[in-house]
């Protein structure tokens, strides 16, 4: 992966996740802006680490729009543009609703959503086709997970949630992303603060590798999400691009019309003139392929020549897609040979394609496609992919 020319905006970034940002988009080639509130030592380190060349640190307190202001001033003054922005920044109070507080009602959605949305404004007009605004979420916004102590971060993690989808929306007709990821706990200070080494321990046995996430593989799944894996890191990551809304019709087969091909069959889930149903163009596909499952999967999933959404080429995402639709829609032989396909087939392409056998993520990942059982797990991705 390489960030050769870009400019990385990172909010947040002197301690934890934002630090280690900073320094894989440094290591990638990338000029970074450090921003910060009160760690100016960190903030200075980092950008005697990376050099002064590449980097400089921008004082500004997220939750004032005027400071945020400054922060993208001085960025195009000094870098003339932002390629992608990282709005990792965040304010991480423990109450219930017993003990809440305005105070810290107020200041939570000030940092943890006023801050990313009037961020991304800001920095939009600097921001050319291509860019990228990277958010980082939760994993505890899931009725199944959320912590009745955490109140304030997980309602505006959820609020964040859906501006991604709105964001991604309303941006993708100017070429740019909109995405995020979704850590569970990381080891960073803030973490370490709120826990002994029991709850550490306890939290951590939740994750299939025993063990909680380190901040570098946070930062490596993000930058990836927008560079190493393209769109098809979607249902990995959980970012929202046009086809989560639209795949639900279009796979019942509510839509008709045009025939689509093996070039342009991806286009289809964001253009409206690609109106064929999902169902019937894999029907034609399976015809062709003599009932082959396992086939149409590989070539049309790991291709690497047909083009994705955003510009990238092969995928990984559309696995579930495509295993959804045989769970769901089609003949028991065919949920075998998708299934057989998974788990057989599945990891040694993830290899292929990534070249990287004891990565921690892959590992995840393939976890996640051996245990993926149907259109209900489509979407939660996240689960499997990032620590939680």
């Amino acid at each position: 992966m390489t960030l050769s020319g870009q400019v990385v905006v990172v909010a947040g970034a002197s301690k934890g996740i934002g630090r280690a940002i900073v320094l894989r988009a440094a290591a990638a080639g990338a000029s970074v802006v450090i921003n910060y509130m009160s760690d100016v030592k960190g903030a200075n380190s980092l950008v005697a680490q990376v050099g002064s060349d590449r980097a400089f640190a921008v004082r500004a307190d997220i939750s004032k729009i005027a400071e945020i202001d400054e922060l993208i001033k001085a960025t195009v003054a000094r870098f003339g543009r932002i390629d992608v922005l990282i709005p990792n920044a965040a304010y991480v109070p423990s109450s219930d609703l017993r003990n809440v507080t305005e105070e810290d009602f107020e200041l939570a959605f000030a940092v943890n959503v006023k801050g990313p949305c009037f961020l991304a404004k800001k920095a939009l007009p600097y921001m050319q086709p291509g860019s990228n605004i990277i958010f980082i979420s939760t994993d505890l916004t899931d009725a199944s997970s959320v912590p009745a102590h955490f109140l304030l971060y997980t309602s505006t993690k959820a609020a964040m949630n859906q501006m991604v989808k709105v964001l991604a929306r309303d941006l993708a007709h100017m070429g740019i992303r909109v995405n995020a990821i979704s850590p569970g706990a990381t080891s960073t200070e803030s973490f370490h603060r709120a826990q002994d080494d029991t709850g550490a321990q306890m939290i951590a046995s939740h994750n299939p590798f025993n063990r909680i996430g380190e901040p570098d593989e946070i930062a490596a799944a993000l930058l990836g999400s927008a560079y190493a894996l393209g769109a098809s890191s979607d249902e990995l990551t959980r970012t929202y691009d046009h086809e989560v809304t639209q795949l639900v019709p279009i796979a019942w087969g509510f839509i008709r019309g045009t025939a689509i091909s093996k070039e342009n069959w991806r286009q289809f889930l964001t253009c409206k003139e690609y109106t064929v149903a999902y169902r019937d163009f894999f029907d034609n596909q399976v015809k062709e392929n003599r009932g082959y499952w396992g086939k149409v999967l590989e070539e049309y999933l790991y291709s690497g020549e047909a083009q994705l959404v955003n510009g990238y080429t092969g995928g990984l995402g559309y696995l579930f897609i495509h295993l959804a639709y045989a769970y769901e829609f089609r003949s028991k032989e065919w949920v075998l040979d998708a299934h057989f396909f998974k788990v057989v087939r599945a990891p040694k392409v993830f290899e292929e394609t990534f070249g990287r056998k004891n990565d921690f993520y892959l590992k995840a990942a393939i976890k996640f496609v051996t245990e993926f059982h149907g259109w209900e797990g489509y979407g939660q991705g996240v689960a499997g992919f990032i620590p939680s």
